[in-house]
C-alpha cells in the first residue's frame, strides 16, 4: 500500500495524460479507502471539467470520508464548483447528498451566477431544512433509552473518527472525544446536531485562496512568517507558502459539518453518546 500511494504521488506531479487516465479508476469502493483518498488529493493538482465530471459520476458509490475529500477538491476550482453544480440541476446527484454547510456556501459565493444557481437549488425545496433546534428535538428522545457502548463505537467508527479520536481510534483533526466524555447527554446531543451553535476558534473553518487558483477548506493548525498549515478531515494537510496565498477568510462554520444525523435512528444516538460518555470512566 505505501508503494502505491508514493506512485500515486509521484504520478500527480508528473505524467498528466498517465494520469488523467489511470486516476479515475482507482476511485472504485474496492480499492482501499487510502488509495482514493490520496488520488483525489493528487486529482486537485489538475482539475478540470472533465476530471471534475470523473469524480461526480463516481459520487454516489463513495463512501462518506471519500466524498469529504472529493467535495474539498470540487470546491478547490471553479471548474469543480460549476460541475457539482450542474449535476445538482440536473437531478443527476441529489442536492440532499451534499453537506448543507457546503451548499449554503455558494450561497455566498463571490461568483454571482454561482451565487444564483446556489438560490435555485435552495429555492426548489431540493434542501432539508436547516432548522438545526428542530433537528435536536428530533433526537432528543435517544436520552431517554438506554445505550450500548459496544453499539455506539461501531456509529463512532462510522460517523466521527474521520476527525476524532477516542480509545486510540480515529483521526486527530477536532477534539479527542475523552475531552467531552463528562458532560451531559444533553449538551453532547447539541454539539453533535448543532455544531454552529458554539464553535470553539481553534476549530473555526477557513478559506484558503491561493495564487493558482485554488480554494482550500480546513482549520489553520500552525503558521509561521513562511507559511501557514491547513488540516481537514481525514486528516489531510496542505503546507501553503505565504507568497501563493491570495486570501484567506475564515468561514464563520465549524470544521464539523450540519447533517451528521442522516442515516442514523434515534437508538444510534443512544449507543453513541453511552460510547462517549463512557470513555472517562474506563480511562479511571
Amino acid at each position: 500500500l505505501d508503494d502505491r500511494l508514493a506512485a500515486i504521488r509521484l504520478l500527480g506531479l508528473g505524467d498528466a495524460k498517465t494520469a488523467r487516465r489511470v486516476f479515475p479508476e482507482l476511485l472504485d469502493t474496492r480499492q482501499p479507502t487510502a488509495v482514493q483518498l490520496a488520488v483525489l488529493q493528487a486529482m486537485a493538482g489538475f482539475l478540470d471539467r472533465p476530471v471534475a465530471g470523473e469524480i461526480v459520476v463516481r459520487w454516489k458509490a463513495m463512501s462518506p470520508s471519500v466524498r469529504r475529500e472529493a467535495i474539498e477538491v470540487l470546491f478547490s476550482r471553479p471548474e469543480g464548483i460549476e460541475t457539482l453544480i450542474g449535476a445538482i440541476e440536473s437531478r443527476s446527484l441529489a442536492a440532499s447528498e451534499i453537506d448543507l454547510a457546503r451548499l449554503h456556501q455558494l450561497q455566498t459565493h463571490s461568483n454571482p451566477a454561482v451565487r444564483g444557481r446556489a438560490q435555485k437549488i435552495v429555492d426548489s425545496g431540493a434542501l432539508p431544512s436547516r432548522d438545526r433546534a428542530q433537528v435536536v428535538a428530533t433526537f432528543r428522545p435517544a436520552l431517554e433509552i438506554a445505550g450500548n457502548r459496544e453499539r455506539g463505537r461501531e456509529v463512532f467508527a462510522k460517523t466521527c473518527a474521520t476527525c476524532h479520536q477516542a480509545e486510540g481510534r480515529g483521526i486527530d483533526v477536532g477534539p479527542n472525544l475523552a475531552t467531552v466524555a463528562n458532560r451531559s447527554g444533553e449538551d453532547l446531543l447539541v454539539h453533535i446536531l448543532d455544531p454552529n451553535r458554539e464553535v470553539a476558534p481553534n476549530f473555526v473553518n477557513y478559506n484558503v485562496a491561493t495564487a493558482e487558483g485554488r480554494v482550500i477548506s480546513g482549520i489553520i493548525t500552525d503558521e509561521s512568517a513562511g507559511a501557514i498549515v491547513v488540516k481537514r478531515s481525514e486528516g489531510a494537510t496542505d503546507v501553503i507558502p505565504r507568497e501563493q496565498i491570495e486570501g484567506v477568510a475564515s468561514t464563520g462554520v465549524s470544521l464539523m459539518p450540519e447533517g451528521l444525523e442522516k442515516g442514523l435512528s434515534v437508538q444510534d444516538f443512544a449507543d453513541l453518546i453511552a460510547f462517549i460518555r463512557s470513555i472517562g470512566a474506563r480511562a479511571n
